[in-house]
């Protein structure tokens, strides 16, 4: 999800060159009301989530530069706001860190008067069980999660979680796991067959001990190099 924190106004209205006239040029009507823009746009977001030519476009219709800084999990995006580390425009945290977010009233509400493509959004992605009456965020994109393999190294695979889990697997320390607490708990409930969102406290538990003796197996905890 996208959440959106405002900054003032910039007191300069920026200017656009066209790239094939070389002079000024109109900014993009879809860029809004230029003198509501400010110089640049902070994001802070997980690493590869923006198309870089997404954000080149951007920054050449708006003429706003687009300054990205990337975090890891959702715990380190909590930590660092709570920490001090304001300013961001936009943020994009996962659904439950939106709730808590909501609830610790770190958020602002967005304004849908000019953020006119939401009339094209599908509701089955808006009002949201963490943003009910869709105050705080724009659905941005979602996605499943799951394991791969490198088939040219690992030729006798299953699709079984327990090429991850098994304390005997062939595979026991060359493995490397999500870097974040929802993923490798829901895949350890999932693995001892509860659902990823089970709440029961003798569920947890087993997942928890489960995740204990698998630790040994794995070679690295990480958020960042998995996007496939």
């Amino acid at each position: 999800m996208i959440i959106v924190a405002c900054q003032p106004p910039t007191t300069e209205t920026p200017s656009v060159t066209g790239p094939e006239t070389g002079g000024e040029e109109t900014m993009s009507e879809n860029c809004g009301d230029k003198s509501k823009l400010a110089s640049d746009l902070l994001l802070y977001t997980w690493v590869e989530y923006i198309d870089p030519a997404i954000k080149d476009q951007f920054e050449a219709e708006c003429g706003v530069k687009v300054i990205e800084t990337n975090f890891d999990s959702n715990e380190t995006l909590l930590a660092s706001l709570q920490a001090g580390g304001t300013g961001y425009d936009l943020i994009v945290p996962s659904d439950y860190m939106v709730q808590l977010m909501v609830e610790e009233g770190m958020l602002m509400e967005m304004d849908f008067d000019i953020i006119t493509n939401i009339q094209h959004m599908d509701r089955l992605n808006t009002n949201q069980y963490f943003d009910p009456e869709q105050k705080y965020t724009v659905p941005y994109f979602w996605g499943t999660s799951g394991f791969a393999v490198d088939t040219t190294v690992v030729t006798d695979h299953t699709d079984s979680w327990s090429m991850v889990f098994d304390p005997n697997s062939p595979y026991c320390g060359k493995i490397s796991m999500l870097d974040d607490q929802r993923e490798t708990l829901g895949a350890a409930l999932m693995y001892l067959g509860y659902p990823i969102n089970d709440v029961d406290p003798a569920h947890l538990e087993e997942a928890k001990q489960l995740l204990i003796a698998q630790a040994d197996c794995v070679k690295a905890y990480d958020s960042q190099t998995m996007m496939i």
